[in-house]
């Protein structure tokens, strides 16, 4: 058994070299894109969560990529401050299959700014992911940082786009404000949504409860 500085040590592995990064920006086409989204049905929206009607949120965006099974499919991700003005975060089961070392997804694109098919923000590959032990062997941590290529004009992430600012160790119970491209119907992950309410605790996470 890993001890627990181990466990929570960063697990990195390289997303591809420069060509598989291009072949990814070139899978990620927009027929491919709408497909996808057809693909995953998790049922309908829950009534907490509304398609996000406020100022455009540059930062946020789709995360497609094939997953460990082979199939398309994408998670939401979100760029954040850092000093390589490159960094993404998103869940660790968006990068890799939980407890399951080596099995990690591919062709991986974050779109910032995603809506309705429409990149106003272009499509970016991802060149690392970074994951703790804990989510590669025991599917706990669930919690990946990605490091972005720059876009095809040489510009980095957070030039283009700004990043969110990150906090650790809050304290649970705080109102807080959820964004996301779900997989329920009718937006199927075409529209950003979100939610606000009271954090609780759930496992090792925050979140809001659905009802």
């Amino acid at each position: 058994m890993l001890d627990n500085a181990t466990d929570r040590a960063a697990s990195p592995f390289l997303a591809g070299g420069a060509r598989e990064r291009r072949e990814a920006l070139a899978y990620w086409t927009p027929a491919r894109i709408k497909a996808v989204g057809k693909s995953v049905d998790l049922g309908p929206t829950g009534p907490k969560a509304k398609p996000w009607r406020g100022t455009a949120l540059k930062t946020v965006g789709r995360l497609f990529f094939v997953n460990a099974n082979g199939a398309d499919t994408w998670c939401t991700a979100t760029a954040v401050q850092s000093a390589n003005r490159s960094a993404v975060m998103t869940a660790a089961h968006c990068v890799r299959r939980g407890s399951s070392p080596g099995n990690t997804h591919l062709l991986m694109v974050f779109a910032p700014g995603y809506s309705k098919g429409e990149m106003p923000y272009g499509a970016f590959a991802v060149r690392t992911a970074l994951t703790p032990r804990a989510g590669e062997n025991d599917s706990t941590d669930d919690l990946s940082t990605l490091v972005i290529d720059a876009d095809r004009r040489g510009r980095k992430l957070t030039e283009v786009v700004g990043g969110q600012d990150i906090a650790f160790h809050r304290p649970v119970g705080a109102t807080i404000s959820s964004f996301g491209y779900s997989a329920t119907r009718p937006q199927r992950g075409e529209e950003l949504l979100h939610c606000v309410g009271t954090a609780k605790k759930q496992g090792a996470q925050q979140a809001i409860p659905a009802t």
